[in-house]
């Protein structure tokens, strides 16, 4: 009968700490401040005692709870139990401290907590929540009275209960003496480890108890074969959930911080469109690299359109030497990619709206260097190269190619061996934002956020909120898997000093390509008449 009522307690103390656990971390990922001022509070009023000797005794015990002594010492239990002939007992307390262990890192790279930003008297720099140490110690205190129970009486080991305790408590002691965890890391260690513990037990414990020779309760099954599948799926499905909850909120704080710092609203006002309408978004790449520090001219445009009644997104590519009328610059006629130059984002938009007769929803920017960054943050990109040439010492031959940051930045910037000049670079350039594209929307991606979300908030600017991205992912997603490229064609044209600066090239676009262009975008967005002026 006891044998019957243990295993039930164990089971909803392992659910009770399994809902705490997912509590605990939704408060720290969600960053609620009055949780954190609780959690804070004890170095509020703790402040670090200037004993070093003390400081440095108190680390050594704190050691005893790293990976290392922890494995060692489940050996000796699990040698201990294989000596009593409990070899199932054996293995379990191996298998089941490795998986403890595996499921706290894990846990601990989902939630990204930094260490209290308070002086630490062993600085640690590695994520706090939760607190390894708290892990290991409880999920080995835990493997102990296990494994006693199973081979001893239970009431011979109530004695041990009350000492062993002490083990894991002083670890947590330990921790927050040396002012590198949170209390609730701590206890979220020691939730982790009764969770686990407490389903595996309760899944196998009637395997666990047999022994090899004889055992009294081998015939005593607690679950039948049906339950212990149930137990065991409920624990996995558990699990994934609470780590799909907590990936899902830390990407959404992670991405939400991210876009925030890098989110530059358009100084006029805003374009109002309705919900699912089509929508237009002006992509630059800003030559503020490492080569031309203080020039900033846009040196790829292109205007990226969304139409998801018709499943089709197009990308169309502008000359970045067109010679176009520069937006309220009194008539000034120049290179369309020095707009960006005279009046930054805001006047880049303008220039493109007026003379492609359309409204631009967003804008996004990235640096040139920052194209390098993303390549290499997906895992680099595979293009189809259509001719072979060489730029900067790299040698790219004709057929299916695997670049990284560099190669892919040198591919796209190309021109001087392109037989098209501009126009053959445009399109290598459409090509890697298609590719780009692609490795976003691809699962991988999930797995590699944090380090694309570093290389575009240091790199670029949008007006997008990621609530608006979020949205236009959702609403948009359909036109994603259709993409049709454009180009604005042009002929080469020298300054004469009155149409343009002299001995400058320009690219003079003929009405008839603009027409064009503005056609298809005016069919792609549904704009029937245009309210924008011709030039």
């Amino acid at each position: 009968m006891i044998m019957r009522q243990i295993p039930k307690k164990i089971l909803w103390l392992s659910i009770v700490s399994t809902c705490l656990l997912g509590g605990l971390t939704l408060l720290v990922v969600t960053k609620n401040a009055y949780f954190y001022e609780i959690d804070s509070a004890i170095y509020t009023y703790y402040k670090p005692i200037d004993d070093p000797l003390l400081t440095q005794m108190i680390g050594y015990i704190a050691k005893l709870a790293t990976l290392f002594p922890t494995i060692l010492l489940t050996f000796i239990i699990a040698i201990f139990s294989w000596k009593k002939n409990y070899r199932n007992l054996a293995l379990w307390n191996i298998v089941t401290i490795l998986s403890i262990s595996f499921l706290g890192f894990i846990w601990k790279q989902g939630v990204h907590r930094p260490r209290p930003d308070v002086e630490q008297l062993i600085p640690r720099s590695s994520y706090s929540f939760p607190s390894g140490h708290s892990i290991l110690s409880m999920g080995l205190f835990l493997l102990c009275l296990v494994s006693l129970y199973v081979i001893y009486d239970h009431q011979k080991i109530r004695k041990f209960y009350w000492l062993g305790i002490l083990y894991p408590l002083g670890i947590a002691f330990s921790r927050l003496y040396l002012r590198v965890h949170y209390p609730s890391d701590i206890l979220a260690g020691f939730l982790l480890s009764l969770a686990v513990v407490g389903f595996s037990y309760c899944v196998f414990s009637s395997y666990i108890s047999q022994q090899t020779v004889t055992n009294t309760r081998k015939k005593r099954q607690l679950f039948t074969r049906k339950q212990k599948g149930g137990l065991a799926f409920m624990f996995l499905l558990l699990c994934l959930i609470l780590t799909g909850v907590v990936y899902s909120v830390r990407f959404y704080i992670d991405a939400k911080n991210t876009v925030g710092g890098m989110q530059q609203p358009l100084q006029r006002e805003t374009v109002v469109r309705e919900k699912d309408t089509p929508v237009s978004i002006l992509v630059l790449g800003i030559a503020n690299d490492s080569k031309r520090k203080s020039d900033y001219r846009a040196n790829t445009i292109m205007l990226v359109t969304l139409n998801n009644q018709k499943k089709t997104t197009t990308i169309t590519s502008i000359p970045r030497d067109s010679f176009v009328e520069i937006a309220n610059q009194d008539g000034l006629i120049d290179k369309i990619n020095h707009a960006h130059s005279y009046g930054g984002i805001d006047m880049m938009v303008d220039t493109v709206e007026q003379y492609l007769q359309i409204p631009i929803h967003h804008y996004v920017t990235l640096n040139m260097d920052g194209l390098e960054d993303l390549i290499d943050a997906v895992g680099g990109i595979t293009v189809n190269n259509a001719f072979e040439f060489d730029a900067e010492g790299i040698h790219y031959p004709e057929g299916v190619l695997e670049l990284n940051g560099w190669e892919g930045l040198q591919y796209a910037r190309m021109r001087a061996e392109d037989p098209e000049n501009d126009y053959g670079r445009q399109k290598r350039q459409r090509e890697v934002v298609n590719v780009l594209v692609q490795e976003f929307l691809s699962v991988r991606s999930l797995f590699n956020y944090r380090n694309l979300l570093d290389v575009v908030g240091e790199n670029g600017t949008t007006d997008l909120s990621l609530d608006e991205m979020i949205g236009m992912m959702n609403d948009y997603h359909l036109a994603l898997g259709n993409i049709t490229n454009h180009q604005l064609k042009g002929e080469q044209y020298i300054g004469d000093g009155i149409l343009g600066e002299a001995g400058i090239y320009y690219e003079k676009i003929p009405e008839e390509e603009r027409e064009r262009i503005i056609d298809l975008l005016h069919e792609q967005l549904e704009i029937k008449n245009s309210n924008l002026s011709n030039d």
